[in-house]
């Protein structure tokens, strides 16, 4: 998998993680829903300055959102601690 194939992968597990949709992770980083939508096909790479935007909004590092593999769960759930956003994996029985 090329670095943009990863990151394209890490951006839609990232928004789905958080349980938001493609219009809501772009206007929370200030992108409309059809550039963000392009990011997320790897129709299209983002700056440095909007990869920066991703970075904070869903808090993890340049590397992570670049490089790691991130893989969507539907058992987590977003919540807060200390004002901080963490996302949380929940075991349903």
């Amino acid at each position: 998998m090329t670095p943009a194939q990863r990151f394209s992968a890490n951006l839609k597990a990232l928004r789905q993680n958080a349980g938001e949709t493609q219009a809501t992770t772009a206007a929370a980083v200030g992108l409309t829903r059809s550039t963000y939508s392009g990011y997320e096909s790897g129709a299209a790479e983002p700056d440095l300055q909007t990869l920066v935007r991703f970075s904070v909004h869903f808090s993890t590092s340049l590397d992570t959102l670049i490089r790691r593999e991130i893989t969507f769960m539907s058992n987590l759930h977003n919540v807060r601690m200390d004002g901080t956003r963490m996302l949380v994996g929940l075991q349903m029985t």
